[in-house]
């Protein structure tokens, strides 16, 4: 896992009050490919392969009450102090993607509904 994805997940935390369950930060090519990364001439193309992004829910917090994945997106997406490019709800998580060295966050927000499914802009239940 690199540096990045943990300050950045440090400071969500730490902005939530709350730890977050991570299910994927940095994948090798192999790992991304098995579990279904896009590709361009078999280069991935997904940022969990440059170490730029991670999938997170709320099952770590049993003290208060658990957000849904939308209210999570939300949170982290109205953040000033986390210069995410991306924040997308998925279909059971939450992907947070960093900006590339050198480039300028783009702080978008998309919804994915299911495998497959295109990403539609914005956050929507």
């Amino acid at each position: 896992v690199c540096s990045s994805d943990l300050s950045m997940y440090d400071r969500i935390c730490k902005n939530l009050g709350r730890r977050l369950s991570r299910n994927s930060c940095y994948r090798s090519k192999l790992v991304n490919r098995a579990v279904g990364g896009k590709e361009v001439n078999g280069v991935p193309t997904s940022y969990h392969c440059l170490g730029l992004s991670m999938d997170m829910d709320d099952d770590e917090t049993h003290d208060k009450p658990q957000l849904s994945d939308l209210q999570l997106a939300k949170a982290i997406a109205a953040m000033e102090d986390v210069p995410y490019d991306k924040v997308i709800l998925e279909y059971g998580w939450v992907h947070v993607q960093l900006a590339k060295q050198g480039d300028e966050p783009r702080r978008q927000t998309f919804t994915i509904r299911t495998a497959g499914a295109a990403a539609v802009a914005g956050l929507h239940a």
